[in-house]
């Protein structure tokens, strides 16, 4: 006489194989059998889905500066449709007969906050967080041009 190596049933009363239960056995009370003894295991869950990847994303923007003296800041760069505000690194030479003045709106915020003023024939730079628009305001006599270079260098991430 055989026995079931898994239920320990006679193998003609296994169900393990024949599907079959024998009397007095519910199949959630044949020993051997449900939860806690599977023949045939259930696989494994699907893995999450991955985790969406970011690309850090560098921009370099240069330009030149030519505008009247005297007059209101002008907007020069400004970020859009951007999850995430980008960092950057600025750099302003001044080639010009005013003072430039440096603005930056940040954090998402529309009003401009002066970083700081370039003289004639200098260059100053900045690393900012999170900026959301540059501006370049003239100062001197009217009728005078300003004339001068940027360069901002941009850091943000992008989901691919």
């Amino acid at each position: 006489m055989d026995f079931c190596p898994y239920c320990g049933f006679r193998s003609d009363l296994c169900r393990c194989n024949s599907g079959y239960n024998p009397p007095n056995f519910p199949p959630d009370d044949h020993p051997g059998h449900g939860d806690d003894h599977d023949h045939h295991p259930k696989p494994p869950p699907p893995p999450p889905p991955p985790a969406k990847k970011k690309e850090i994303i560098h921009d370099n923007i240069c330009g030149n500066i030519e505008q009247s003296c005297g007059e209101g800041p002008e907007e020069y760069w400004s970020a859009m449709d951007l999850s995430d505000l980008p960092s950057a690194s600025l750099s302003v030479f001044n080639k010009g007969n005013c003072d430039i003045i440096v603005s930056a709106a940040v954090n998402g915020g529309g009003t401009l906050g002066q970083l700081f003023t370039v003289a004639r024939g200098q260059t100053k730079s900045i690393t900012i967080g999170n900026i959301a628009s540059l501006s370049f305001e003239c100062e001197g006599n009217e009728g005078d041009i300003c004339r001068g270079t940027y360069c901002l260098s941009l850091h943000y991430e992008k989901e691919c």
